[in-house]
């Protein structure tokens, strides 16, 4: 998961195959997190979705983008996927 973005949402264009027409969809966050939350949002959104607490998270900030991400080992990330 990452913080560090300005923006609120994300288009995302998608295309079935075969099909001509283009659709976008959009994309404001994952799970319960959502672009734009402070820190204290963001990992307050982590406990929620996965149970894990902020001392089992590493934080981490990119040197040269200044970016922040935040790092943590997830069982089920994508639910009934085995």
């Amino acid at each position: 998961m990452v913080l560090g973005t300005l923006q609120k949402e994300v288009l995302v264009r998608t295309s079935s195959s075969g099909a001509e027409e283009n659709s976008e969809v959009r994309v404001d966050g994952f799970r319960s997190a959502r672009f734009g939350m402070t820190e204290k949002g963001v990992l307050k959104s982590i406990f929620k979705d996965f149970k894990i607490p902020k001392s089992k998270i590493q934080r981490r900030v990119n040197p040269t983008e200044k970016t922040l991400s935040f790092n943590f080992q997830v069982n089920d990330l994508l639910p009934d996927s085995g």
